[in-house]
């Protein structure tokens, strides 16, 4: 029992020096929150990611198979852009 009403005396003495020196704490806190963001502005992104898409054309004879892509590369990667790029959009607007 002695030991609980130790430990809830050192509580109230932390909490009591913690109050006395507030605003000391709190422009600490604003400080390193304020170098934070100004580091996470103001330097360059360090890693940054790209995709190549190869598109070959078909090996076997139009002839044996018929094939079911009926448009040119350049607008199936159009395609495939507009498709990644939602897909993107959709992801980072419903994190919000």
């Amino acid at each position: 029992m002695n030991a609980n009403v130790q430990k809830a005396d050192a509580l109230r003495e932390l909490l009591a020096a913690a109050r006395h020196r507030r605003g000391k704490l709190i422009a600490v806190f604003a400080g390193a929150m304020l170098i934070t963001v100004l580091l996470a502005v103001l330097l360059p992104p360090r890693y940054r990611s790209a995709g190549t898409i190869l598109i070959e054309q078909q090996e076997m004879p139009p002839e044996m198979v018929r094939s079911t892509v009926t448009s040119y590369a350049d607008a199936r990667v159009q395609v495939i852009t507009k498709r990644v790029m939602t897909s993107a959009c959709a992801r980072t607007s419903g994190s919000k």
